[in-house]
């Protein structure tokens, strides 16, 4: 997938809330109920004053799926950086679905990431907005989460897809409704949906929704709706998710055995540690497959699997260093534990500790003595 900037998503959603103009046909098989004929959230308001507020704990434990699903993202940022060969099990892994440009972009700028819970219509139970706050302290809307029957579920979410032209935003007013937005950036076509939470419920109601055309009037006026009215997003208390393992601890509890097939198939947490041979030399894998000689401090090089391949149980690749021009690739074996290295000049038997995983360079056939010197085990 293509990583989609933060300049494009600002301007995606500066075009939301200010100069964006479109053409509106309401569509006949929604309500026609509209937000300036029917504020339920605000007629709540003196009612639901003598609801008890939910504490934070309450809060943190409503929503203890959905805040999960964000940590998870953050984990994968620190375990993977900047590596979306992965992002496949990570939606898989979520409790919430979302879509795929939402986790992408959260991946990219994890420490942005920020969440609040807050009360649209009053009711006692609070909802939960997670966003991003970017060095400018701009505020923007990633996903919007309410109860249904005391479970998490989403209603709305914030994203700028990377290919393709997909666009969707939603914006929350000061009486609690929500509109969500989606179009085509290259059609300019797109469907506007207004959801407005009942008096004494939770649970938001599909109040109106309209096709547009960019062209011609604000996307506030479709409902009746005002810039004044908006939600000041930044007015709110912003909390930070936790911070997740550094990228060395957390592949440490995963990187015990070499896993050559999932090196393959790009994913080197198994790798990831300092590794030394017999003639004193070392070298250090990171997640991201860079690799660091430690006689070559300044020189970061890198597994290559361009021709990879898997025979005999070891895994043959390449090392080469991307910032040199016409840099050649090093052949290089990874052995797991249990597995003999073959071939050996002479066809001599594996001179190597059979019961350590084990790697090394050569770009010829070696005999047993050199071998078992240049060969590298995880030291740490």
């Amino acid at each position: 997938m293509k990583r989609m900037s933060q300049l494009s998503y600002m301007a995606a959603m500066t075009l939301l809330t200010g100069a964006l103009v479109l053409t509106a046909c309401t569509s006949n098989s929604t309500t026609s109920t509209n937000s300036s004929s029917a504020p339920s959230s605000q007629s709540s308001s003196t009612a639901s004053e003598e609801v008890k507020k939910p504490t934070p704990k309450d809060d943190k434990k409503a929503y203890a799926s959905a805040l999960e699903d964000y940590q998870k993202i953050m984990q994968h940022s620190a375990t993977y950086p900047k590596d979306l060969s992965h992002i496949r099990e990570l939606l898989d892994s979520l409790s919430i679905e979302l879509n795929s440009w939402v986790v992408e972009s959260a991946l990219f700028q994890p420490k942005q990431l920020r969440y609040t819970f807050l009360d649209l219509n009053k009711d006692g139970k609070n909802e939960l907005l997670v966003g991003t706050i970017n060095d400018s302290q701009q505020v923007f809307p990633v996903a919007l989460y309410y109860l249904n029957n005391d479970a998490p579920a989403l209603l709305a979410q914030g994203f700028v897809a990377g290919s393709g032209g997909a666009r969707n935003a939603f914006t929350i007013y000061q009486n609690g409704d929500v509109v969500s937005v989606s179009w085509s950036s290259g059609t300019g076509a797109g469907t506007a949906t207004l959801y407005q939470f009942p008096t004494g419920n939770s649970q938001p109601k599909q109040a109106n929704q309209s096709e547009f055309q960019l062209g011609q009037d604000t996307l506030d006026q479709l409902f009746g709706k005002s810039k004044a009215e908006e939600l000041d997003l930044s007015s709110l208390k912003w909390e930070t998710f936790e911070a997740p393992q550094t990228v060395a601890s957390a592949t440490d509890t995963t990187a015990k055995n070499m896993d050559i097939n999932a090196v393959a198939a790009g994913d080197f947490s198994s790798l990831v540690g300092t590794w030394k041979n017999g003639q004193g030399k070392v070298l250090t894998i990171k997640a991201d497959g860079s690799v660091i000689y430690a006689e070559y401090p300044d020189q970061s090089r890198h597994l290559n699997l361009n021709h990879a391949k898997i025979e005999n149980g070891q895994l043959w690749a390449g090392i080469e260093n991307p910032n040199v021009m016409a840099s050649a690739i090093v052949p290089t074996i990874f052995i797991p534990k249990g597995v003999a290295i073959t071939p050996i000049a002479d066809n001599a038997n594996d001179p190597t500790d059979q019961t350590k995983d084990r790697l090394f360079s050569t770009q010829y056939l070696m005999p047993a003595d050199i071998l078992a010197q240049e060969v590298y085990y995880r030291v740490e």
